[in-house]
């Protein structure tokens, strides 16, 4: 089935909106360029109108590109007095129009390759198999679900307890876990099971408990002052039920009319506690704001990561050179998993040092390090993005290729998920988490679940005692069984 071809995003929005990019010469982040990278995001949210459910990914991602990189943007354009209270470096002319072409490349780049890759996808319904290797791969997650949210709640309120006696900076530099490690890595599991166990396609009662579940964990993560975990976990649950709709329909949609129109009820409520809890959990008091002002500030603040990628072009004469920070998540696998580090005896470096800033393949440590090396030290960051990474290793031409992979995962993520079975499904689920947040994360993020070695040792364990199981079954059947 060919996806019709938005008319006016494709044949004239884009074109007028590279041209007015072209020939704005911007020489800052919220002159002409500013206003054509924001006018080429509304298109890619306004193309996914004609079926947002199986563009779920695809849409989510524009919205996070926004947020982290061009919100800042829009505050400026509308309340330019909020955005200059919130501090900001400043960089030279040509170097804000260096940010605003990779920006804009970059988003260009995606949707051409999105729209090339997606057009083409066949819309086939995805039959939940009925066969006894999903039904015992779906039992046995559902088993290991309790010991894992169990302890996986335990690793959080220790997280929370200690955030609470000494503060949320000090977690950073000083928090260490008092639990057995074994206790650790089991409860790091969670998320890993719950998405095995939803990647065999369950009843709706018993998802809707497993989803609220999974949201209410999330939450717990705000007790330490993490917003994003949170966040994403909300974004999983409506990109999950919008996935069941595409692969799984039936007569009563799972994601909603009614639903989505809850979420639109709680979307102002949850910005306005997102953009109070910057100054919660930091013991502020917010002393004389409107509604509104709290809601530029915080995204005047959350857009400030485009200030990153101005750092890495004004001081990439300082970053060490042939670090791979694009590749980042696949090296720390290979140095840093159990094997290299007790076997071979890799080096670990300590937490928030110098020699984990320069030494390591982590983007976002070695720019906080150049940047402000006392901040860093006292367990401070400035997180990463993937355009910054793919730049300062490879330049223009490696956020054109980056970009690209990015659009044909995001166009080819459904039809993906239809040829699989349930654990490379389980393994998109967190892979699809990682992409979307790689405009405030690390550009090969979205490998990071396919390279955990618990993982992959549990799915495997899963896949060999089902597999036993049938075989028995069968000898059984057959009258072969001895006694």
């Amino acid at each position: 089935m060919r996806v019709p071809k938005p008319l006016f995003e494709q044949t004239i929005g884009v074109p007028l909106l590279t041209v007015l990019f072209i020939y704005s010469n911007s020489t800052d982040l919220v002159g002409g360029g500013g206003f054509a990278i924001l006018g080429l995001l509304l298109l890619n949210v306004l193309s996914c109108r004609s079926v947002p459910k199986q563009k779920i990914l695809f849409l989510i991602y524009n919205l996070t590109f926004f947020l982290f990189l061009s919100a800042r943007t829009l505050v400026y354009l509308l309340m330019p007095e909020v955005a200059d209270a919130v501090p900001r470096p400043f960089f030279t002319p040509e170097i804000e129009r260096q940010v605003n072409i990779l920006l804009f490349l970059s988003l260009l780049i995606t949707r051409v390759f999105f729209s090339a890759s997606f057009r083409f996808t066949a819309i086939l319904d995805h039959k939940p198999s009925s066969d006894e290797y999903i039904t015992k791969i779906r039992s046995i997650s559902k088993k290991l679900i309790v010991p894992t949210i169990v302890l996986n709640v335990a690793v959080l309120a220790e997280k929370i307890a200690f955030v609470t006696a000494y503060g949320y900076e000090s977690y950073y530099v000083s928090f260490t876990s008092g639990l057995p490690t074994v206790l650790i890595r089991v409860a790091g599991l969670y998320p890993a099971i719950l998405f095995l166990y939803l990647a065999t396609f369950p009843n709706r009662r018993a998802t809707y408990i497993q989803l609220l579940l999974y949201a209410c964990v999330a939450a717990l993560s705000l007790g330490y002052g993490q917003r994003n975990g949170f966040i994403l976990g909300l974004v999983f649950v409506v990109i999950y039920l919008a996935i069941r709709d595409v692969l799984t329909p039936e007569r009563k949609p799972w994601l909603s009319k009614k639903l989505l129109l809850l979420g639109a009820q709680m979307l102002i409520p949850l910005i306005i506690f997102l953009a109070a809890f910057t100054y919660i959990r930091s013991d502020l008091e917010i002393v004389d704001q409107s509604t509104a002002t709290l809601i530029g500030r915080f995204l005047a603040s959350q857009g400030g990561v485009i200030f990153n990628l101005g750092h890495t072009i004004d001081l990439n004469d300082q970053f060490p050179p042939w670090r791979f920070y694009s590749a980042g998540p696949v090296i720390g696998f290979l140095k840093e998993n159990i094997i290299a580090t007790t076997v071979f005896g890799a080096t670990v470096f300590p937490n928030a040092s110098p020699e984990l800033a320069i030494g390591g393949h982590n983007f976002s440590f070695a720019l906080a390090y150049i940047v402000n090396p006392s901040y860093y030290a006292l367990g401070g960051g400035f997180g990463s993005n993937f355009i910054s990474e793919l730049w300062i290793d490879f330049g223009t031409a490696g956020v054109v290729v980056g970009s690209a992979l990015f659009g044909l995962l995001l166009g080819r993520f459904t039809s993906m998920l239809r040829r699989g079975g349930p654990f490379f499904i389980a393994f998109m689920f967190a892979g699809a988490l990682e992409l979307i947040y790689a405009p405030r994360a690390e550009f090969l993020g979205f490998i990071s679940p396919f390279l955990s070695m618990p993982t992959i040792a549990v799915y495997v364990t899963i896949h060999m005692i089902v597999r036993k199981s049938r075989k028995r079954v069968s000898r059984i059947s057959n009258g072969h069984l001895d006694f």
